[in-house]
């Protein structure tokens, strides 16, 4: 069964390499990247004026086959940075002439980085490089509250009886103080599952066996260990967000319900992914630039 999803999958980015199907792009986030980190850049950029002027948007139209919308927003930050001859460009188009001519290893990394194909991630570009919303809480009466309900409701199943009402009160408390913190917390947690199945795909790439000679793959190796460490913290924070699975959305409301489990994983979990900001950023920038390449290649290809 697993052969035929991935043979499948191969056979669509066959057809696509040589004939991409066409999309609407919009550009106020496609720009988002550029947007936040162009100051960034020591070598100035294209002005807006004459990014327009040239019609730029209709070239990047052309060479645009990404895959995920953090290599969207890489390849347009690409074309709008100036670069000196002979500097990272050279060994960008030597990773695409790499690609372009080796299917296999091409194949590979699009595979993982379908992993993280669904989605905008503009949302998750401007908190990431911009500012990244904290929401404070306190973790011991996030803890005491939970135990408090934990126990509550099971005493209540097990006596039964008159005791069988003390769970409405604590299920609507519950409620209540998940839905006070849910504008902020819904946008975080979306945040955060896009971030893991970022780190994910970062993940497979840095533990190829044959991993492609490109800056990009080598940054993702040498952070390894640290990807790891916080996809898995990631993991817990981004499971209500499975948007693929009816159940565990249904499972996920249902433990908010009983205890606040978004609060409490967010509260334990929040210190670690900010202190890791650094290799997530590299991650961002590293599956921008493979996905980046891969669409440089195909262009090659074409023309």
């Amino acid at each position: 069964m697993f052969n035929y999803f991935k043979n499948k999958q191969v056979k669509k980015l066959r057809e696509e390499w040589i004939n991409p199907t066409s999309w609407k792009r919009d550009f106020s986030s496609i720009s988002s990247l550029f947007e936040l980190t162009c100051s960034d850049h020591e070598h100035g950029i294209v002005d807006g004026k004459t990014w327009n002027d040239l019609d730029m948007n209709s070239i990047f139209w052309k060479v645009d086959t990404t895959l995920t919308s953090v290599g969207q927003q890489y390849l347009y930050r690409k074309m709008r940075l100036l670069e000196k001859p002979k500097s990272s460009l050279e060994d960008d188009y030597r990773a695409a002439d790499l690609l372009r001519e080796d299917r296999n290893l091409r194949e590979e990394l699009q595979l993982f980085l379908k992993i993280m194909k669904e989605g905008d991630a503009s949302s998750v570009t401007r908190m990431l490089f911009g500012t990244f919303p904290i929401i404070k809480l306190s973790k011991i009466a996030i803890i005491l509250w939970s135990v408090l309900s934990l126990v509550t409701i099971f005493y209540a199943l097990l006596s039964g009886g008159i005791f069988a009402f003390l769970i409405l009160p604590v299920v609507i408390a519950n409620f209540s103080i998940s839905r006070y913190f849910e504008n902020a917390t819904d946008k975080i947690t979306y945040v955060f599952y896009y971030l893991y199945n970022l780190l994910s795909a970062s993940e497979l790439i840095a533990n190829m066996n044959l991993l492609p000679d490109m800056s990009a793959c080598e940054d993702l190796r040498k952070h390894r260990k640290s990807i790891r460490k916080v996809r898995k913290v990631l993991k817990f924070m981004s499971v209500s967000q499975n948007h693929e699975s009816m159940l565990i959305n249904n499972a996920m409301y249902l433990l908010n319900l009983v205890f606040l489990y978004d609060l409490i994983v967010y509260a334990f979990s929040i210190d670690l992914i900010l202190k890791e900001k650094e290799v997530i950023k590299s991650c961002y920038f590293s599956i921008g630039a493979i996905d980046t390449i891969i669409s440089t290649a195909s262009y090659i290809q074409r023309n």
